[in-house]
């Protein structure tokens, strides 16, 4: 298994657009691994988590060809992780020919309200036959605790507490025997999500750390540093997690995180990993 993180950044990217704080400045001052776009994570070359509004220029810049895409696991329909606008060049009023099936596969509200904002851009009905069918799409609703296999994956989606009234969830994807969780857009894992880890080994385990070891605020949507390490301990206590397994932080801000190489110090330190765009791991 390969996997590719695309973007890394929270909502707003990394350095925050006109900030002018400390951290951003630095950030921009350094460059390279610092600039951190919307984040996203592609899985071999076929199977992408997220479609966002940074997603399809960072294959392009990776060397992926988004042509290749075949499965599409969508954690919610917040504005950096799903872009309507990208979704509906596949229709033929935009002149694509001869691509081939993408399937979208997303709890069924996440589904509904991707389909709201479709039509609310372009005048689409996502869910109807005719426009699947013009877009080369096909949907699955899988709900929380459901599995799916597809193509050699075995995907089980898990309960986020993010947003829930538009069905955000986590996933959970195992291929060629080597498993991973993307915990992104989550601010802690459930008791629910918990219990269907159970007896679960993860050789990477994908966490956001939106906000970082330095902020001193208090978010009920993300996770900070100190959550992570609590998420984490839970994990290793059920046997999801040993000395073997790759963790690393993702969706990352301006808030409390420092620049990439600060960051790297201080997780080679506490134990965990600091991913960047462009990043490749082989498991």
């Amino acid at each position: 298994m390969r996997v590719t993180f695309l973007g890394t950044g929270a909502a707003t990217s990394y350095p925050l657009a006109f900030c002018q704080c400390e951290t951003c400045r630095k950030a921009r001052e350094l460059g390279g691994k610092n600039f951190r776009k919307r984040t996203s994570l592609l899985i071999n070359t076929d199977l992408l988590i997220d479609l966002g509004p940074d997603t399809i220029p960072a294959m392009h810049a990776y060397s992926h060809d988004p042509t290749k895409l075949r499965l599409l696991l969508q954690t919610h329909p917040h504005s950096d992780h799903f872009d309507p606008g990208v979704l509906v060049t596949r229709s033929s009023p935009y002149g694509c020919v001869n691509s081939d099936t993408l399937e979208i596969v997303a709890e069924k509200s996440c589904l509904e309200v991707m389909a709201d904002q479709v039509r609310a851009i372009e005048g689409f009905e996502l869910l109807e036959e005719k426009w699947q069918t013009d877009m080369h799409l096909s949907l699955t609703a899988l709900g929380h605790g459901q599995r799916l296999s597809r193509g050699g994956y075995e995907i089980m989606a898990l309960e986020s507490l993010h947003h829930p009234q538009w069905g955000s969830q986590i996933y959970l994807v195992k291929e060629g025997g080597k498993q991973l969780l993307y915990a992104v857009d989550s601010p802690a894992l459930s008791v629910v999500a918990l219990e269907a880890l159970q007896g679960q080994y993860l050789d990477l385990a994908i966490f956001e750390q939106t906000f970082g070891p330095f902020y001193a605020g208090n978010s009920g949507t993300h996770i900070s540093e100190a959550i992570l390490f609590e998420q984490l301990a839970m994990l290793r206590a059920q046997g999801c997690l040993d000395e073997k397994s790759q963790i690393y932080i993702t969706h990352i801000s301006h808030e409390g995180n420092p620049h990439h190489d600060a960051l790297v110090e201080r997780g080679a330190i506490l134990g965990y990993c600091v991913a960047y765009d462009g990043l490749e791991l082989t498991l």
